[in-house]
């Protein structure tokens, strides 16, 4: 079953794309719904990823979030539109923030979801 809330995950992502910024908000709130989803199928497997490999993963998210403000600044001062981006890179930091508390928390099946829809959320930045 977490396969395919990953899948549906997936897509939500591919209609964000192409969708306004209203509908993204909206559907943003879906992600979330998915992403409890996704702890509680794998709270009832006894699924959980391995912490150390989470830490990792934690590291290279944040890195990858220092860019895309570098990149998001770069583009602002060029005059470009940066409205949708920088609400997916809000949406990008709340995702990581969370993920890092879960993670202090040992919740590590609802960790890896949210560093799942924050890697999703980056791609909407570049």
């Amino acid at each position: 079953m977490r396969k395919q809330i990953l899948h549906s995950l997936e897509e939500i992502f591919n209609v964000r794309r192409k969708a306004p910024l209203l509908y993204r908000n909206e559907l943003y709130d879906a992600l979330t719904q998915l992403e409890n989803l996704y702890q509680r199928t794998s709270e009832a497997t006894n699924y959980a990823p391995k912490k150390k490999d989470l830490e990792k993963k934690l590291t290279e998210l944040r890195k990858k979030y220092s860019d895309y403000e570098s990149y998001l600044l770069k583009q602002n001062q060029k005059k470009m539109n940066v409205l949708q981006k920088s609400v997916s890179f809000l949406h990008m930091q709340e995702k990581l923030d969370q993920a890092e508390e879960e993670l202090n928390s040992n919740n590590l099946s609802l960790t890896e979801i949210l560093f799942t829809s924050s890697s999703y959320l980056g791609k909407e930045i570049k």
